[in-house]
């Protein structure tokens, strides 16, 4: 129930801000649509098959800056925030920043293929059946993007859309903080 309560909201809440009308492949956007909560809590780890094979464990990038980003292939909002997250992705690789996708999609794998291929989509990809919703404080709408530091803590969560200039800034703060001591 609560899986159908978050995926329909993409597409149904009212409060929601209407997706820029155009192709989600444009150019960058500068305007910072998602509402960001600030964060203090362990993020749980979570070890989940990959798209393009092995398992990607949350625990093996402690030491990195990992935008988890809670998504679906049918969430319009999704598709217009996944071109700026290939550019961060390359952008801040040499910072230590890790994006990994968690899709929520029912038809697994399947579905995601297609769209990873069409976005060229250049992290982990991973599937979720909702039962990392709980752990990760909730989620209330689709896309949600939650930063996790360094450290290991969720530091942020940005519901909505959200854009690389909202995001920037955020995950460069984290990625200049120092690396936890062993």
């Amino acid at each position: 129930m609560l899986l159908l309560a978050v995926l329909s909201g993409c597409a149904d809440d009212p409060a929601a801000p209407a997706p820029p009308e155009r192709s989600a492949q444009a150019a960058p956007r500068s305007e910072a649509l998602a509402e960001l909560d600030t964060l203090s809590f362990p993020a749980p780890d979570f070890e989940r098959p990959a798209l393009e094979g092995g398992t990607f464990r949350l625990s093996d990038h402690r030491g990195d800056v990992v935008a988890v980003n809670f998504w679906a292939t049918w969430c319009l909002p999704c598709r217009v925030e996944t071109p700026e997250f290939v550019v961060l992705q390359d952008e801040l690789e040499a910072e230590g920043v890790r994006f990994i996708g968690v899709s929520l999609d029912e038809g697994g794998f399947d579905d995601v293929r297609p769209f990873a291929e069409e976005f060229g989509v250049n992290y982990p990809l991973v599937l979720d059946d909702g039962a990392l919703l709980d752990p990760y404080g909730g989620l209330t709408a689709l896309p949600t993007t939650v930063l996790v530091g360094r450290d290991g803590g969720a530091r942020y969560r940005l519901r909505g859309l959200t854009s690389a200039a909202q995001l920037r800034p955020l995950l460069r703060d984290l990625a200049a903080e120092p690396p936890p001591t062993p």
